[in-house]
């Protein structure tokens, strides 16, 4: 190791040191305990492993340094392709000088019209229909000039059927793309708390999180607030205000808090979790998951048939990551209602797939109603109608 090495070590120990002294003096912090914990947990045993496997090899093992250092505006010695020039296109009818001003404001009204889309549930990537849709919308423009020699000739178009077919599609798909949440500039501020159920508080990054087609600047102000919002992926309170309700309509069933597992995995004290619950009078036990910490699964236990239902909206196998869920959801159920249960028997029935890489909450709110109502969990669902039940269902019924 080098002189220069070894300064940028002893510099980073330092560092190193002085963060572990300051994450010790802050973690007795009550607000830190109750949001921060288990992802501090996984964090701290993620870089101990780490440590150990480096430790533990004999061989010396290259430094985690970049192999090539470029500065700041400086040229590369090579391109590997050389600048082309433009030539300018000709013109392909006689006569024809390119369109006005007034022509090319439509043909980018039209171009930005293209761009909007619906949203397929039976995509699974939406940059594919952004692609598609814009090569539609350049196509359209293409055509100008081809519309420019038979300007005079052809009839106006507000006697064109063709057209008039287009923009009757276009105003239905504009009222679909409608926004079924409020507009941002109906709060102060996008953390005011619109609903409350219970201990669980809807705040407008919430609410907007059930959209799956937001503007621009929305998305950039959302962004902003929270860097974790992603469009159409549910946060953990509005699937707890979900199923919050859906305990309070139904005696029948418990529902869990979605930290519930994560504080199993954590070892966090679970003491405070369903005290003084007759679980006799229970038929079915619902607990969300967020399994990797991007993806919502369900965990429903029947309680008259001693059966744990796994229901993955992407996964139709018994993973490693089920497994370790059951596992955990059975020393759970043995700790907080020891005569309860003796064998459990675990399931993977037959339900409706997630078709998107974004509905995974929408489907976990789903299995637990159909569940609840007695309904089959491999009934149709279109996840557009089933968001916007759940928002009504959580702006109704709000306490605040």
């Amino acid at each position: 190791m080098d002189a220069n090495s070894e300064v940028a070590s002893r510099r980073m120990l330092e560092a190193n040191k002085k963060y572990l002294a300051e994450l010790d003096t802050m973690h007795n912090d009550d607000n830190i305990k109750r949001h921060l914990l288990p992802h501090l947990n996984g964090v701290l045993k993620h870089a101990v492993a780490q440590c150990k496997a480096v430790s533990s090899v004999i061989a010396n093992i290259e430094p985690m340094k970049p192999k090539m250092k470029i500065h700041p505006n400086q040229k590369l010695q090579l391109q590997l392709q050389p600048m082309k020039k433009v030539k300018k296109r000709k013109a392909t009818k006689k006569g024809f000088t390119g369109p006005s001003s007034e022509d090319r404001r439509k043909i980018l009204k039209t171009l930005l019209q293209s761009e909007s889309y619906e949203e397929d549930d039976n995509r699974y990537d939406d940059q594919t229909v952004i692609e598609q849709s814009t090569k539609e919308g350049a196509k359209q423009a293409c055509t100008y000039r081809g519309e420019q020699s038979t300007k005079e000739t052809s009839t106006p178009s507000h006697h064109n059927p063709r057209q008039k077919a287009q923009i009757q599609s276009e105003q239905v798909l504009r009222k679909q793309r409608s926004s079924f949440t409020p507009p941002l500039s109906s709060v102060k501020s996008l953390g005011q708390t619109l609903y409350r159920h219970g201990p669980y508080n809807i705040t407008m990054v919430h609410l907007k999180s059930l959209e799956t087609d937001l503007p621009i600047e929305e998305k950039e102000a959302l962004n902003s607030h929270d860097g974790k919002f992603v469009t159409g992926w549910l946060y953990d309170s509005i699937i707890d205000s979900f199923f919050y309700l859906l305990e309070n309509q139904h005696e029948k069933i418990l529902c869990a808090s979605c930290t519930l597992m994560t504080a199993c995995l954590s070892g966090s004290s679970v003491r405070a979790v369903w005290q003084n619950v007759d679980i006799t009078r229970k038929d079915f036990i619902l607990i969300p998951w967020n399994s990797t910490g991007g993806h919502w699964v369900l965990i429903v236990v029947d309680v008259k048939k001693g059966v744990i239902m796994y229901l993955d909206p992407m996964e139709t196998g018994f993973t490693k990551t089920a497994e370790e869920g059951c596992s955990i959801v059975t020393q759970l159920l043995h700790i907080k209602f020891p005569k309860g249960f003796n064998h459990l028997q675990v399931m993977l029935p037959n339900k409706t797939g997630q078709k998107d890489g974004r509905s995974c909450g929408v489907l976990v709110c789903f299995y637990g109603e159909q569940i609840v109502r007695g309904d089959s969990l491999t009934s149709p669902i279109i996840t557009n109608e089933y968001r916007r039940r759940i928002f009504q269902r959580v702006s109704n019924n709000a306490q605040i």
